[in-house]
């Protein structure tokens, strides 16, 4: 019996490797939109935290100047934190998409590897079988006497 051979193993062998960098590029992407995500909550609380924890009564200018510079810090963290927000999202939706494609691709040669096998196996089987048919069909003769001739 010859052993099955997939003539685009090498192709398969790459493509495999692309799924292993695309979900890899995936895995930092996620990661990353969870730190940006995690950084703008944070900072979207010290705003809350400010506006509710103003101090009651009488404040003096410099607190009150203070207070602003402060507010006004956290806003436009806030709004820098939203577009690195925005980006990394799309970034992870682009890895995610070149993830999928990667796993398609390496799932259509794999398709065609288990096909190839599966018809491999198949005539293996047939000449198996026409080998014990032939070696049936001698034996009968021999103890008939004899091939026809």
């Amino acid at each position: 019996m010859r052993r099955f051979s997939f003539r685009l193993q090498p192709v398969l062998k790459l493509r495999e490797k692309r799924e292993e960098e695309a979900l890899t590029a995936l895995a930092r992407a996620q990661s990353e939109f969870y730190r940006q995500l995690e950084e703008m909550e944070r900072i979207s609380s010290l705003m809350e935290e400010s506006l509710e924890a103003a101090p009651r009564g009488t404040l003096s200018p410099e607190e009150l100047f203070h207070l602003a510079v402060w507010r006004q810090h956290l806003d436009s963290a806030r709004e820098t934190r939203e577009e690195e927000v925005a980006r990394a999202r799309e970034r992870l939706a682009a890895c995610r998409e070149r993830a999928e494609a990667a796993r398609r691709e390496k799932l259509v040669l794999e398709r065609l590897r288990e096909k190839q096998l599966r018809a491999h196996l198949r005539e293996e089987a047939r000449a198996a079988q026409k080998e014990l048919d032939e070696k049936g069909i001698q034996a009968v003769w021999r103890r008939k006497g004899g091939f026809p001739g």
